[in-house]
């Protein structure tokens, strides 16, 4: 411990202190300057970013497609392999039942690939017709041997 004795004859003591106070305060300056430095890059790089991309967005114009609006016998049959698989176009089948056809449904549910999901995952499929509207709907459930007939 410093005796103050020795603070007052020194004047040099009495300097360090602020100086110590000031390089502190230019440091924290020079850190923070490189902070907002780097965001800002990180802003320009993103906001750069966007724009390429939606300058890279497809711009096409396809002819018009009256086929689904002209069709008089408006009767689809869809055949998925998995009830998942449906989704992929569910949009296109919601605007086909909105836009009153009649829409048959045909799925597969192989048992060799969880059996105890079959029925929940048969009853949501079921759900499923109602909402989008689907006349017909059949549920198969397929066995498949493990090898092929010699």
């Amino acid at each position: 411990m410093q005796d103050k004795s020795l603070v007052k004859e020194n004047p040099a003591l009495n300097i360090a202190k602020p100086l110590a106070v000031i390089l502190f305060t230019l440091k924290m300056k020079k850190i923070l300057k490189v902070v907002i430095a780097i965001i800002a890059l990180g802003t320009i790089v993103v906001i750069a970013h966007i724009i390429y991309l939606t300058t890279l967005a497809p711009n096409e114009n396809y002819a018009h497609d009256t086929y689904l609006t002209t069709e008089k016998n408006k009767t689809a049959l869809i055949v998925v392999a998995h009830d998942d698989d449906a989704t992929t176009f569910a949009g296109t089948t919601l605007k086909l039942a909105e836009d009153g056809w009649e829409i048959n449904f045909l799925c597969f549910y192989p048992y060799h690939w969880r059996p105890e999901d079959t029925p929940v995952r048969k009853l949501e499929m079921k759900n499923v017709a109602k909402i989008e509207g689907f006349k017909h709907i059949e549920l198969i459930d397929l066995e498949l041997s493990d090898s092929l007939p010699e």
